[in-house]
């Protein structure tokens, strides 16, 4: 299954929706018509509990999140997808109709990026290979940006670069979890686009806030979730980057050096792990710092479109500043 953050066009309200061909059903309102078709008096609140509208809260719910959310949509779709809010409420809209909203949780979670994680990658861009350790930084969520927002282009870069990277999106607070646990606690899987500027010397000087990576739109995201189940391997999954119909990065994330199971271990030793926080599984070769006379880097009015198998393709273009 599919979920996105959205809101209609006509508000500002943002909402948690089920996302089905091209159309998208609000689970919060779907899950009270199908609690006051139980009977139920309390309809509203045990929905907005249950079935928040806030993807964090409803993350938060733990394990039970994707049951209610299967029941919101088997509900909405024996009625052909015709249901009304317990007051008449709109329920299903076409995709046309909403601003699909970038998934992210909270503006408090974490996003650890790894950092040269796939061999071709790695060797194209340093000369050596992966990190002897599972290498990460971080990016912050307010750089994070949804499908078909404008990536605007950076004053500190001439060397604006792309990277199609897949996003585990945690479930459960957890801490020292072991590596053949670790998959359990993924609430679902996303795109990520790590935006980069390339001619940052972020390293050199040891500027750790990594301006390099962290910018205003360097994170797009989305466009939606997709739960676990329809994810049966996270590391056998086609990636492909295309700039203005042009395919840069195809690559498979079996080509991962190191798998979200290790990097889930890894980072969670002595260091907590909340629901909503983001693990990205770095990128395969292709990149614009990979092509020598720099003709692969971005330029206001490029379009770039990700996409990753069984999720979905996520689209921004770049604006000048």
């Amino acid at each position: 299954m599919k979920i996105a953050r959205y809101r209609p066009l006509n508000s500002e309200i943002e909402r948690v929706g089920i996302v089905k061909n091209n159309s998208i059903r609000d689970l919060t309102l779907g899950y009270a018509s199908l609690l006051t078709n139980k009977g139920n008096s309390h309809a509203y609140e045990e929905a907005n509990i249950l079935a928040s509208p806030s993807l964090h809260r409803l993350i938060q719910t733990g394990s039970s999140a994707w049951e209610v959310i299967k029941a919101a949509d088997a509900f909405i779709e024996k009625s052909n997808g015709e249901v009304k809010g317990p007051e008449g409420e709109t329920v299903t809209y076409n995709l046309a109709a909403v601003k699909i909203l970038p998934p992210l949780p909270s503006l408090s979670n974490k996003i650890i990026s790894l950092a040269r994680n796939f061999v071709e990658h790695a060797l194209g861009t340093t000369g050596g290979g992966p990190p002897k350790r599972p290498a990460a930084f971080l990016k912050l969520p307010t750089s994070v940006i949804g499908p078909e927002d404008p990536i605007i282009y950076p004053s500190i870069t001439q060397q604006l670069d792309y990277e199609v990277e897949i996003a585990a999106i945690v479930s459960d607070k957890v801490k020292d979890i072991k590596s053949s646990e670790a998959l359990g606690h993924i609430f679902g899987y996303s795109i990520f686009n790590d935006i980069s500027a390339r001619d940052q010397p972020d390293q050199v000087d040891s500027n750790f806030f990594f301006f390099g990576k962290n910018f205003d739109c360097s994170a797009p995201m989305g466009p939606w979730i997709v739960s676990p189940d329809e994810i049966s391997d996270p590391h056998n999954l086609d990636m492909i980057t295309r700039v203005n119909g042009e395919t840069r990065q195809s690559g498979n994330s079996s080509n991962m050096a190191r798998k979200f199971d290790e990097v889930f271990e890894y980072y969670s030793r002595d260091n907590t792990i909340y629901p909503g926080d983001i693990f990205t599984s770095g990128t395969p070769s292709g990149t614009g710092l990979e092509k020598k006379d720099g003709s692969w880097y971005l330029k206001p009015g490029d379009t770039l479109e990700l996409e990753i198998e069984n999720i979905g393709i996520l689209r921004n273009s770049v604006v000048k500043k």
